[in-house]
C-alpha cells in the first residue's frame, strides 16, 4: 500500500475529501510496503495471487478481553522458551502482503488492490536487502480517473542503509515495559494525542510483528504489551490464507469518532508464533474508496518463513 501520493496530494484536496479518506491514509501509513498472501510458500514456489477484495478472516470488532490476555500470555510464555531458526549472522524473512493502494489528487482518486512477495535480508549492522515481486495488481471498486500507481517500481531489489533502532523491529527490547515505552514514544514523534497511545501502540506492535524481524523473545514482548490494552478482544480460532490453524487476536486500530472503524486481527500458530496480521474495515470502507458496502480487508501480511542465514540469497 503506498502513501506517498496521498500525503503529496493532502494540500490539494478538500476538507470533506480529505475526511473521507482519513481513516484509509491512517491505518496504511504504519504499512507502507505492506505485501502477504494465500499460499505457504517453500523458497522457489510460485506465488498465487489473492482475490481482489478477500473475504476478511474476522469481522467482529469486540470479544472476550480476558480470554484475549490469557491467550497473548500464555503465547508469550511458549516464545520465550523458543530458539530462532537457522544459524548465521543474516536475518531472514518472507512475507506475501496483500494491500489496497490508495492514489489520490484533487477531486479524483484511484484504487488497486496489490498483493507482492517480499524476501528480506537484514545484515549484522542493520543494513537491508529486499526483493519485491508483484504478484497481481487491479483497480478495484469506480475508477474515477486519479492518477495511475507506478507498477513497474515494485518488481525490483532494494537496499536499505541502517535506520533509528528506535524504528527497527529487530532492535526491539525483549522486556515489556521498555518495549511500551518505546512503542509510546513513536506515538508521541508522531503527533498521537494521549487518547489515542492505545490505539497508536496497537498499531506499531502489529506493524513490527508483521515485519518477520522480531525474535521469539521480542514476540513475547509484544504480545504482553498487547495484553495491556483495554482493547484487545479473544476471535477464537481460525485457519488463516494459507490454511494454516492458529488463534485470533483482535484490537481496533482506528478512532471511533473515524467514518469507519479499523480493526486488526493477529493469528498465532500453537506455538505462540505470528501467523498472520490483518486489518479490516467495518462495516464498510470509507467513502472514499467507492468500494462495495461490505467489511473489507485493507491490508494482511502474511509471514511465510524467518530464519537465520548465512548471506543475501540464502533462504535457509
Amino acid at each position: 500500500m503506498r502513501c506517498v501520493p496521498w500525503r503529496a496530494a493532502a494540500r490539494r484536496v478538500p476538507r470533506s475529501r480529505l475526511r473521507a479518506l482519513a481513516v484509509a491514509a491512517a491505518v496504511t501509513a504504519v504499512v507502507t510496503l505492506l505485501l502477504v498472501g494465500t499460499t505457504v510458500l517453500r523458497p522457489g514456489d510460485v506465488a498465487t495471487a489473492t482475490p481482489l477484495l478477500p473475504a476478511p478472516l474476522r469481522t467482529a470488532t469486540t470479544g472476550d478481553h480476558a480470554a484475549a490476555v490469557q491467550a497473548l500470555t500464555q503465547a508469550a510464555e511458549r516464545q520465550r522458551a523458543l530458539s530462532p531458526a537457522g544459524a548465521g549472522p543474516l536475518l531472514y524473512s518472507r512475507s506475501q502482503v496483500y494491500g489496497l493502494d490508495v492514489t489520490v489528487a484533487r477531486h479524483q482518486a484511484t484504487t488497486v488492490a496489490r498483493t507482492t512477495i517480499i524476501d528480506t535480508w537484514q545484515r549484522p549492522d542493520r543494513s537491508r536487502h529486499l526483493e519485491r515481486h508483484v504478484q497481481n495488481v487491479n483497480r478495484v471498486g469506480t475508477n474515477v480517473g486519479g492518477p495511475q500507481p507506478a507498477d513497474d517500481r515494485y518488481n525490483r531489489q532494494t537496499e536499505f542503509p541502517p535506520g533509528s533502532p528506535d524504528l527497527d523491529p529487530a532492535t526491539m527490547p525483549t522486556d515489556a515495559a521498555q518495549l511500551r515505552a518505546r512503542l509510546i514514544a513513536r506515538a508521541v514523534t508522531s503527533g498521537a494525542p494521549a487518547s489515542l497511545h492505545d490505539i497508536a501502540v496497537a498499531g506499531e506492535a502489529l506493524s513490527d510483528l508483521a515485519s518477520g524481524l522480531t525474535s521469539p523473545q521480542q514476540n513475547a514482548a509484544y504480545y504482553e504489551v498487547l495484553a495491556q490494552l483495554p482493547g484487545v478482544f479473544d476471535a477464537g480460532p481460525v485457519r488463516d490464507r494459507a490454511g494454516r490453524p492458529g488463534h485470533a487476536i483482535g484490537v481496533v486500530v482506528s478512532d471511533h469518532t473515524s467514518l469507519v472503524v479499523a480493526t486488526s486481527y493477529l493469528v498465532l500458530a500453537e506455538s505462540g508464533t505470528p501467523l498472520t496480521t490483518e486489518t479490516v474495515y467495518t462495516p464498510g470502507p470509507p467513502p472514499g474508496l467507492r468500494l462495495p458496502p461490505d467489511p473489507t480487508v485493507a491490508t494482511y501480511t502474511q509471514i511465510i518463513t524467518v530464519s537465520r542465514v548465512r548471506a543475501v540469497g540464502d533462504t535457509h
